[in-house]
């Protein structure tokens, strides 16, 4: 997976303002930043709104009456249909809460008190409904390493002391939730000092520990934003005081052996970006950051780490249509009769018809467009002798269509080129699947049927691509009965993510365990939907429900989840006695 892992820079349709030290969350297909050292405004009020469907940008400025309505190095999270802001400085430090309501765009204070002191730059999580801060400064060297819990349900903050290896005194740290606790790494200390260490935090024995690490951990930095995903914990951009970084690190959580994540592209190196991490999807997205005094920016990317699987099954779509650069198939018939593309070209289709017929041009490029069309890349480029003759044909016919916007941006080699590709691709893909008039075959599950279109089935999983190029393609039959033993819900939701590669919040306990094995049982490409099932059963672990997902991570062979569920049950479950009963 890896290896796959590419930037993607996504061009917005409204700039923001270039800023720093701001921070941002996602809450569905919306993208939220607030705050932050401004080039227009010094310390910027605006709330950015970014529409990752359509990438319109809106704006929403806090006003003066919610005080401080400026600020940076605050923290920013998303709860109960609010997004909340806290803490933070501008020309006063704060502890209260800016908080702004999605539903009816409004402002408003919250100041619970008692209150942790005023600070900029500390760390937080929200873990088990309740927000976790540690650290953070003042200014003028003085730092925190006090940690802090607000209760949501009873509006109430409560100081932790903690025992162990406590961090040190530091600002701008970073923490990600892991199991029952959390790590955190690096940050500043007093005297300037920047660290590369890695804590742990563990709430069921509130205890923290130094973690050993093999290999060579990233240089000390601040400034820096760190995700998790899959049992790795990624480290980078930050600065170390003199140029910042644009490297990737990342840690293996099972062997604990740091490791290099080489990249040809990247953005450029920056400190104290805008980032979210968004697990669901496996995508990072990062806005704005500091290069050096007053060189600010405002370019908006996203770390995409799962979605060129897709791609690749995508790219097998053309085999089913028994399509190759030898064998020309008339592009406007194809056009009419493959529902996916009828899909991708919604109501440009007529008019990109009609286009066609009147500027005809280069047949080698009809195997290209064909291509970007199903997979949103140019991997058929790659195999065409004749592409260097074909660009100016392509640049031209597909010119002010929006649908080819990322096509005109690969065919005219900008850097990071794929830019929106993947983000239409995947809501179109979502689009294909609510097409219920052009799903040709059926997948029965006891008394019930589930339609689904043939090409995503053969495109995506193994199993089913051999059934019809042997047995149903013999038998020219449109449905086959599932023996999987999984249940109706699990099926549909496996059928959900062929398209999507994603899977709902809706998805339960136990169909998620179902789940664990489709990669294997199907033929799937990439382990994505085993590792999504698999963050919704360790989730929601319980101890009337942890022998049984350990029972199924071991039938499976799932190591990760196995040691999940075990180190659970450890911390969770009361020691037997072994008192003699004489």
């Amino acid at each position: 997976m890896l290896s796959h892992t590419q930037w993607v820079k996504i061009e917005l349709k409204k700039e923001t303002s270039k800023i720093w030290a701001h921070r941002a969350v996602k809450v569905g297909n919306l993208f939220y930043i607030y705050g932050g050292y401004s080039d227009s405004y010094f310390f910027s009020p605006d709330l950015f709104v970014i529409n990752l469907d359509t990438f319109e940008v809106e704006t929403y400025r806090a006003p003066e009456n919610c005080s401080p309505n400026k600020r940076y190095g605050h923290i920013m999270f998303y709860h109960d249909s609010e997004i909340w802001i806290q803490g933070g400085s501008s020309t006063t430090l704060s502890s209260n809460f800016l908080i702004f309501n999605i539903s009816n765009k409004q402002w408003r204070i919250y100041e619970p008190t008692p209150a942790p002191p005023p600070r900029y730059d500390h760390s937080h999580i929200l873990h088990n409904g309740n927000l976790y801060i540690f650290g953070g400064g003042t200014g003028n060297d003085n730092f925190f390493n006090d940690f802090w819990i607000f209760n949501f349900e009873k509006q109430k903050w409560e100081q932790i002391f903690s025992k162990g290896d406590i961090p040190s005194q530091r600002v701008s740290a970073t923490l990600q939730p892991y199991k029952d606790g959390f790590y955190i790494f690096g940050g500043k200390e007093k005297g300037g000092d920047r660290k590369n260490d890695l804590h742990f935090y563990d709430f069921v024995t509130n205890k923290w520990s130094l973690v050993k690490t093999l290999g060579d951990p990233p240089p000390p930095r601040t400034g820096h934003c760190s995700f998790l995903y899959n049992s790795k914990l990624y480290v980078m951009q930050g600065w170390n005081g003199g140029e910042p970084f644009s490297d990737i690190h990342y840690l293996d959580l099972i062997t604990k052996r740091w490791n290099i994540l080489e990249m040809k592209e990247h953005p450029d190196a920056r400190v104290a970006a805008g980032v979210y991490f968004d697990a669901e999807s496996a995508t990072f997205y990062m806005h704005g950051g500091y290069v050096n005094s007053w060189n600010y920016l405002n370019d908006f990317w996203c770390l995409s780490l799962d979605s060129p699987s897709l791609t690749k099954d995508l790219f097998k779509m053309l085999n089913y249509y028994n399509l190759s650069q030898k064998q020309f198939v008339d592009f406007r018939e194809l056009c009419l009769q493959m529902p996916f593309l009828q899909t991708r070209l919604d109501r440009y289709k007529q008019n990109f018809l009609e286009l066609l017929i009147a500027n005809p041009i280069n047949q080698h490029a009809y195997p290209v467009l064909l291509s970007y069309l199903i997979t949103g890349t140019l991997l058929y480029a790659k195999i065409s002798t004749n592409f260097s003759e074909i660009e100016n044909d392509l640049l031209n016919l597909t010119k002010n269509i929006p649908i080819f916007e990322p096509l005109q941006k690969l065919l005219k080699h900008e850097p990071n080129s794929v830019s929106l590709s993947n983000l239409q691709l995947t809501n179109d893909l979502k689009m294909y699947y609510s097409e219920e008039s052009t799903k040709d075959f059926s997948i029965i599950v006891g008394s019930e049927r589930i339609w689904v279109h043939k090409d995503i089935l053969y495109s995506r999983s193994e199993l089913f691509r051999g059934m019809f190029e042997s047995v149903l393609q013999e038998n020219q039959t449109n449905f086959v009965s599932d023996y999987s033993q999984k249940s109706i819900d699990s099926i549909r939701e496996f059928v959900y993510f062929l398209y999507t590669d994603e899977l709902r919040d809706s998805v339960s306990f136990n169909v998620a365990l179902e789940l664990l094995d489709c990669p294997e049982y199907y033929g799937l490409s990439s382990k994505k939907i085993a590792n999504l099932a698999q963050s919704i059963i360790s989730e929601n672990l319980t101890l009337e429900n942890v022998d049984k997902a350990l029972k199924i991570a071991e039938q499976f062979e799932k190591d990760n989840l196995i040691e999940i569920c075990t180190d659970f049950k450890r911390k969770h479950q009361k020691p037997t006695s072994n008192l003699n009963q004489n």
